[in-house]
């Protein structure tokens, strides 16, 4: 895209020693030099002669002129007012950018700290499952040991009572009936 040319730059004069007539001068040279009937191969011709006929407009008269200098002058101070407003948006979006950059930080040390807490938690509760686990086997175990104890002990009792019934037995029996152990001749 093609810079834009004031009007000044258009018809080739300076700022400081403008004056109306010094504009027509320039003007009607480049008539001469540009316009499309005297220049039918050159394609810009045309466009060219657009852009002198607007420099002149502008500067060929002493209204036009004034007119268009109060217009750059706004212009200029508009542009510088809103040059202002974008670096203060401009700085109010950075500090917020900090502001959110720090959030983030924060909420990611923070992130951290959940993550170590529930970690810590988490093992704790498997330490306190696997102790209780180890505890219910340990109970588990010694309720085993002591029903087989019991069953041990009950068959001790019933075997003693079986043994102390044939030592009865074999006593009455001995007693009573002694050639019932000792056949001797009957």
């Amino acid at each position: 895209m093609a810079a834009v040319q004031t009007p000044f730059e258009i018809l080739g004069l300076a700022h400081d020693n403008y004056t109306a007539k010094s504009a027509k001068e320039a003007y009607y040279r480049l008539v001469k030099k540009i316009h499309p009937d005297t220049n039918p191969d050159r394609k810009d011709a045309e466009e060219r002669m657009k852009e002198v006929n607007w420099a002149y407009g502008i500067l060929g008269g002493e209204e036009t002129f004034a007119t268009w200098k109060r217009d750059q002058e706004r212009l200029a101070r508009e542009k510088a007012e809103c040059d202002a407003e974008i670096a203060e948006i401009r700085a109010r979006r950075a500090e917020r950018q900090k502001q959110v950059d720090e959030w983030l930080r924060r909420t990611a040390v923070a992130q951290a700290e959940i993550d170590r807490i529930l970690g810590e938690a988490y093992d704790e509760a498997v330490k306190e499952d696997k102790c209780r686990t180890a505890k219910r086997r340990e109970r588990e175990e010694k309720e085993r040991k002591e029903r087989i104890k019991e069953k041990i002990d009950t068959v001790k009792g019933y075997f003693g009572l079986v043994i102390f019934g044939g030592i009865v037995y074999a006593a009455i029996t001995f007693l009573f009936f002694p050639y019932k152990l000792f056949p001797i001749g009957h």
